[in-house]
């Protein structure tokens, strides 16, 4: 039976016959879903990790007190929350990672996870939170999903995860992984770049010990998927040098990871190669580019529309919402009035750098978040009220570390909330109805994310509107913009972007 994605030995007090065979059958669905899972066939998976899930779940009514049966349901779920999301079905793959962690909770409080230790339920724990955020963003719950992918990271990096010793850098590797695509289409750019890139080096730097493990194929997909996020952030901002190098660790990847007979890595293999040759071309090595142009035509004549479609929306979201560092500039130019404090500049991810800042807490300590947050957001009020677009990434900023501080409990968030919650709240307003007025599908899912965060804070201003008049117009006045924005639903699926 696998507990908790690790193989145990069967208890040896003899079984029922009736859960011995429910348990042979148990692990029959998970056999079947590791084999789909193998060959990258989510809708196959999913269907083997439901049947295994129902036996599971027989199992936990059977025995409630048996920490093994939950960690049963901890492992189904966590492999459901993939093969969900990989689908298309993010509700489905929040509702697997809510379980899980439910499941999780209930391992910790009868004493972890049998035979493993407590930093052991923290690391699984940290596997689940990074998966939520790709569901949480699935289901266009944008700043949530950011948190989430923080939260992720943070407990690995607690655990001393970036040591080998520590047994667990291979898993943050993954987890960086995994939260690399939401950052990229919804976090900051440079930042999501940092990410990949620290994914990629893990990997690479490791790759003679991470190669002898058993679960060396699953990592070898996560360094292919970081690796292609890298190339595209880093082209869509011209370091074509750094652009060049993710690619080409995609395509050497991607050629390891190669089946004959086996379409999806055909096709990857193919677009792997098609994404260095147009790499090659901007770094001005077109003659080179050439013989890997004709091979991956030879095996999908397609792939190099495709990827040059997939790199499309972070080239332009690039345009639309400039990176931090650019807006930090144009904002210090605008407002001649003010100095920007020095502080800003821990936020700002260093695209070069080896050791890079891997989420918001490590790069905005909990005692200044709030005074970073409130100098971010007065910044994008006076830059939206002048009508510079450039002021949406300081407000996008400014909530995600008004809303970390929030939920890390920083004490400024509750004694000087008046304060602090008036200016998110004016700049939430300001951009979610700037992102609504655009009409673009994407900005549309922005629009949405920040009129439900804007209603909660105004519900938190609410018991001080009696005292303080201006916050009850600003009650009134950001509702109306909250509820025209959520009114104007972006259409069902994944947020665009």
């Amino acid at each position: 039976m696998v507990w908790g994605r690790r193989k145990t030995q069967h208890p040896q007090q003899p079984a029922a016959p009736r859960e011995r065979d429910l348990v042979e059958r148990m692990f029959e669905w998970h056999a079947r879903a590791d084999l789909a899972v193998a060959v990258e066939d989510f809708a196959a998976a999913r269907t083997a990790q439901t049947l295994a899930l129902d036996i599971a779940t027989a199992l936990a009514a059977r025995t409630p007190d048996d920490v093994r049966a939950w960690q049963a349901i901890a492992a189904t779920r966590y492999a459901l929350i993939e093969s969900c999301a990989r689908t298309g079905d993010f509700a489905a793959a929040l509702e697997s990672a809510d379980a899980c962690l439910a499941a999780y909770a209930k391992v910790a409080e009868s004493g972890g996870t049998p035979g493993g230790s407590g930093a052991e339920t923290t690391a699984l724990t940290a596997d689940v939170r990074a998966r939520r955020a790709v569901a949480l963003a699935g289901n266009g719950q944008i700043t949530a999903a950011l948190l989430e992918a923080d939260e992720a990271v943070c407990m690995y990096v607690g655990l001393g995860a970036e040591d080998w010793d520590s047994g667990c850098l291979p898993d943050l590797a993954r987890v960086l992984s995994t939260v690399a695509p939401v950052r990229a289409r919804y976090g900051e750019p440079d930042h999501a770049a940092a990410t990949a890139d620290y994914a990629i080096r893990l990997y690479v730097e490791n790759a003679a010990r991470i190669n002898r493990r058993p679960d060396a194929p699953t990592h070898a997909r996560c360094l292919f998927e970081a690796a292609q996020i890298a190339s595209d952030l880093h082209a869509a901002a011209g370091r074509t040098d750094l652009a060049l190098s993710a690619a080409n660790v995609g395509r050497q990847t991607a050629a390891a990871r190669r089946i004959d007979g086996f379409v999806r890595r055909e096709q990857a293999y193919a677009g792997a190669l098609a994404r260095y040759t147009i790499r090659l071309t901007e770094d001005g090595k077109s003659d080179e580019s050439e013989a890997f142009l004709a091979e991956s035509c030879a095996i999908d004549p397609g792939a190099y529309a495709r990827v040059a479609a997939e790199a499309y929306p972070l080239a332009r979201a690039r345009v639309e919402v400039p990176p931090l560092a650019d807006a930090l500039r144009a904002a210090q130019a605008m407002l001649r009035d003010v100095e920007l404090p020095e502080l800003l500049d821990g936020l700002l991810a260093d695209p070069w750098s080896v050791q890079p800042s891997l989420s918001v807490p490590d790069r905005c300590p909990a005692d200044v978040a709030p005074e970073i947050a409130e100098t971010l957001a007065a910044a994008a009020v006076r830059m939206l009220g002048e009508g510079d677009p450039q002021g949406l990434r300081l407000c996008l900023e400014a909530n995600v570390v008004f809303a970390g501080a929030a939920a890390r409990e920083v004490p400024a968030m509750r004694h000087d909330f008046a304060a602090y919650g008036t200016l998110w709240a004016q700049a939430l307003a300001m951009a979610a109805w700037r992102f609504h007025e655009t009409g673009s599908e994407a900005f549309r899912w922005y629009a949405a994310d920040l009129a439900a965060w804007l209603l909660g804070v105004l519900d938190r201003l609410a018991p001080l509107a009696a005292a303080q008049p201006d916050i009850t117009e600003l009650i009134r006045v950001g509702t109306t913009v909250a509820r025209s924005v959520l009114d104007a639903k972006p259409r069902e699926g994944e947020p665009a972007g």
